[in-house]
């Protein structure tokens, strides 16, 4: 319930005095985190905010009218924590500044790998999911973390062949933006989530296809959030169902904008889906009225109940404790219907397959594979490295080579800094 103050619908004014954030939340949230606090000693009232040793003191009173004045300490913000980490070994940093081209931005990416990952030449599922520093780690968590690794490894060591998880940190501040395509005016925020959803498409997957090995089929890609992640999981599987199969959406924020009612209608039913949802009667009419009313359009454009698992829990809260219990079971229904010891991968077709092709006259290159990744160039350079030409390119091309010299050149595609393939191109005209 806490992480309503600062990333949900309610911040109405925020300000710095001696050192202090003051905090005013409105919405139908404010009642409920007054109900969940504790009673001092003094009779002043206090919630846990980021984490364990942090509090947030507010105003006494009923907060009939549903606003909730707080005050929270700049040491709360800095997101420093007692302990160890919570981290197990099998979770990495892929990238601590990927660049994400289409927000000109650059953002932290985590990665679970299976405990047979490097022992094993097996190709995963992958599951992409959202506010990442929340997800592994206690140490870098808003308050609290779904224990996605600990969760994984016990399922892997019962039996579950394993997927590989790719998290994305939200962008503090600008988590509301990223996290809808669509701008409210109350809260002036929002309008960056079609640009985000591109780069997970686009140009995050295609990456992750590249370096490690994945089953990069729809079938075998999945994708989860909650809250405002899970608005933008919804959003992005609506849009992009040939890419995603498995969806997890966890006590979704679709009060945020009635737009992804009506976005959900156009795009209709384009392929199978299997979509997991779950709230908490602890988080409020809204929330589930929202849920409800999703579900319903769902099943007005062909989503039936072999499609979707809605489940309401009456001791949800919204909060990481109860996705971290219940994540397990989301990817236990999302994957249960894959037959995946008998995976033939000899077959599948990633960026590790990339192959130039030219046209006959050696004036167009084509890239095979390369499908819509974003943000890729194209690097052509001659054997004694006095040609040097270099072209943006987006899906498979084609791109215009007649300048390029005649003889042996090296062809090269680089993608987020990395060369993801390298080929000789004999070029004769």
């Amino acid at each position: 319930m806490k992480k309503f103050l600062l990333t949900l619908t309610s911040v109405f004014a925020l300000s710095c005095v001696f050192g202090q954030l003051y905090v005013r939340v409105t919405g139908p949230q404010a009642s409920e985190l007054a109900a969940t606090a504790s009673v001092n000693s003094d009779g002043s009232r206090t919630i846990d905010l980021f984490q364990s040793n942090s509090s947030v003191s507010f105003s006494s009173g009923d907060n009939a009218t549903g606003t909730l004045d707080a005050k929270i300490s700049w040491d709360n913000l800095l997101g420093s924590k007692d302990g160890n980490s919570s981290l197990q070994k099998n979770v990495y940093v892929m990238d601590e500044n990927f660049f994400i081209p289409q927000l000109d931005r650059k953002r932290k990416v985590w990665v679970y790998l299976p405990p047979d990952y490097e022992t094993s030449t097996k190709r995963y599922p992958v599951i992409y999911m959202q506010d990442g520093q929340n997800l592994f780690n206690e140490q870098t968590s808003f308050s609290g973390e779904w224990k996605v690794d600990e969760t994984m490894n016990a399922l892997f060591n019962a039996g579950d062949y394993g997927a590989i998880i790719v998290a994305v940190e939200n962008g503090g501040w600008r988590r509301l933006d990223e996290y809808s395509p669509w701008y409210n005016n109350q809260l002036e925020a929002g309008g960056e989530g079609e640009k985000y959803a591109e780069f997970l498409v686009k140009t995050l997957k295609p990456y992750v296809d590249a370096s490690y090995r994945t089953l990069p089929a729809k079938e075998y890609t999945g994708i989860i959030g909650s809250s405002m992640g899970g608005l933008i999981t919804h959003y992005i599987a609506m849009e992009y169902q040939n890419v995603f199969s498995k969806v997890g959406v966890l006590s979704p924020s679709f009060w945020f904008s009635n737009e992804a009612f009506s976005h959900t209608t156009s795009k209709g039913k384009r392929g199978d889906l299997k979509y997991y949802t779950i709230a908490g009667q602890g988080e409020g009419a809204e929330m589930l009225g929202g849920l409800n009313k999703m579900i319903d359009v769902m099943g007005t454009i062909g989503f039936g109940s072999n499609d979707i698992r809605k489940i309401i829990h009456p001791d949800g809260k919204h909060e990481e404790g109860y996705w971290a219990r219940e994540f397990g079971n989301a990817y236990k229904w999302l994957f249960s219907d894959l037959n995946l010891e008998n995976t033939a991968s000899n077959n599948i077709k990633t960026l590790n397959d990339l192959k130039v092709e030219v046209d006959d006259n050696f004036n167009q290159m084509w890239i095979k594979h390369l499908k819509n990744v974003e943000g890729a160039t194209i690097k052509v350079s001659s054997t004694d490295g006095k040609f040097i030409k270099k072209f943006e390119i987006e899906g498979e091309g084609p791109v215009n080579i007649s300048g390029v010299v005649e003889g042996s050149n090296k062809v090269e595609v680089i993608l987020q800094n990395r060369v993801i393939h390298k080929e000789t191109l004999i070029v004769s005209r």
